[in-house]
């Protein structure tokens, strides 16, 4: 019912500090992207270990339950994340306190539907396409979007860039989860990525390439074409994983 594509770029950066990663097990899939940030290597370190540990309790999790389903009630998802967020804070130090952006989705593939959730922090974004049209983003945990940014001056683009929550928060993580949605007969596609791919990508520019396109394998592709030739002087890391539920 589902297919899965993912790739990573290092840009035009010295290190690629993005992680994607895929787990599936049984009529269950986790799909999870990764940002790091705090530099002198903490972001690569921070993304790696939010992605393997986030994927691994879910596989764990699938594995203990009785019912499928059980794997998508929200206490589950937050009890993953807040176990991320505390592996994640084991590994600062005084001299790096890394962090990373986090982006997952959760899949169950049913009799006649699949159900899935998903949750983020920071400004790694989840894209929810309907019978080919976009209805849905994440909003970043951006100063910008949070409305505390200034919006009239062109310091927007830096605040875009300021997050006030990822993985690593020491006070603890206040993900936005979302509801359970099931998808039946329509086709549906999810994006995620980094922000990397969606400051170069427009997002009328995104739903015309999914019409366009017919795997999700052939969605990226076009995807990175188009950032390609977004013009900009340099290229972040940027990466992404889609589904396409048919």
């Amino acid at each position: 019912m589902w297919r899965i594509a993912s790739y990573s770029d290092v840009g035009t950066r010295i290190a690629n500090e993005d992680r994607v990663c895929v787990t599936e097990s049984g009529n269950c899939a986790c799909v999870t992207v990764a940002d790091g940030v705090g530099g002198h290597g903490g972001g690569s370190t921070a993304a790696n270990a939010v992605t393997r540990k986030l994927n691994r309790l879910f596989a764990e999790r699938v594995s203990g339950s009785q019912k499928a389903g059980e794997i998508l009630e929200k206490n589950v998802m937050l009890d993953v994340l807040t176990e991320v967020n505390a592996t994640v804070l084991n590994l600062q130090t005084a001299g790096c306190r890394l962090q990373a952006t986090c982006v997952t989705v959760w899949m169950v593939r049913e009799e006649n539907c699949c159900t899935v959730r998903w949750a983020h922090t920071g400004d790694s974004r989840l894209y929810f396409f309907r019978e080919g049209k976009l209805c849905f983003r994440t909003k970043d945990h951006s100063l910008l979007e949070s409305g505390t940014g200034n919006q009239g001056t062109g310091l927007q683009n830096i605040q875009r860039n300021v997050i006030w929550q990822a993985m690593g928060e020491p006070e603890g993580i206040r993900p936005d989860i979302s509801d359970k949605i099931q998808i039946e007969n329509e086709p549906a596609a999810f994006l995620l990525c980094s922000d990397g791919l969606w400051e170069g990508v427009e997002e009328d520019k995104m739903e015309k390439l999914l019409a366009r396109s017919c795997t999700p394998e052939e969605w990226l592709d076009n995807l990175r074409k188009e950032l390609s030739m977004a013009g900009l002087d340099a290229y972040d890391n940027n990466s992404a994983a889609a589904v396409f539920i048919r």
